[in-house]
């Protein structure tokens, strides 16, 4: 499953940032996830890049070593966070974040379920691999995308 990234934030933050029915990111907090102590990730210049906003400055904001941060930080409203969708889809299903544009890229990662070919597969694994399966299809189905 590859990664599917979108701008989210808090609802209350997004309405007020909204100026004449749009919204400008830049005039929100960007909230950054660290790739090392001194370099951030590209994920804001990938998805401003795709939302034809290439000359937003994105060197401000917030910095946190773990996206799970991130995402308490843009529930909390602290600012706009670019984050996988599938790690946020919960949040959006209950209200606390809000997309920010009709704007999704594809991430620079993906995730893998890995097994042993030289090896029948375990029972757990047989029952978590089709729960997994499950949950991506559901959460395909809120997004409207079922592949």
């Amino acid at each position: 499953m590859t990664e599917r990234h979108i701008a989210v934030c808090a609802p209350g933050l997004l309405e007020t940032a909204k100026r004449d029915g749009h919204i400008d990111p830049s005039s929100l907090t960007f909230l950054h996830v660290l790739a090392a102590a001194d370099q951030r990730y590209l994920t804001w210049q990938h998805w401003l890049d795709a939302a034809g906003l290439s000359d937003t400055d994105v060197r401000g904001g917030m910095e946190f070593d773990l996206l799970d941060l991130v995402i308490e930080a843009a529930c909390n409203g602290l600012g706009i966070a670019v984050v996988d969708w599938f790690m946020v889809s919960s949040q959006l299903q209950s209200g606390q974040l809000a997309p920010v544009l009709d704007v999704e890229v594809e991430g620079h990662e993906s995730y893998w379920l890995v097994t042993r070919t030289d090896q029948p597969e375990p029972a757990n694994v047989q029952h978590f691999r089709a729960w997994l399966l499950n949950e991506i299809a559901l959460d395909n189905a809120l997004r409207g995308d079922a592949k």
